[in-house]
């Protein structure tokens, strides 16, 4: 699932962009900074690997074009392949 929250804009102005970008995501909108200060984001884009179980697989900053190779072989080694209890 791909959840896509922003800060910057207005709850529908973000569903707009998304909606007009055709982006394949849930959109959120983070009023008052609540996950930036929860969770510790530094920097966009951050993605969170949540794994099977609900425990954070991976946290951090990838850049699409640059890491989503290697975010996507980590994706399915740590959560395809890898036998439950590993």
């Amino acid at each position: 699932i791909n959840i896509g929250t922003s800060i910057d804009d207005t709850a529908e102005t973000q569903e707009a962009f998304f909606k007009s970008n055709e982006v394949k995501a849930i959109s959120t909108h983070d009023e008052g900074n609540k996950l930036e200060s929860t969770y510790g984001i530094l920097g966009v884009p951050t993605c969170v690997v949540i794994g099977k179980d609900g425990k954070i697989l991976t946290f951090g900053s990838y850049r699409v074009g640059k890491y989503s190779q290697q975010l996507l072989e980590y994706v399915r080694q740590e959560c395809i392949e890898k036998p439950e209890g590993e």
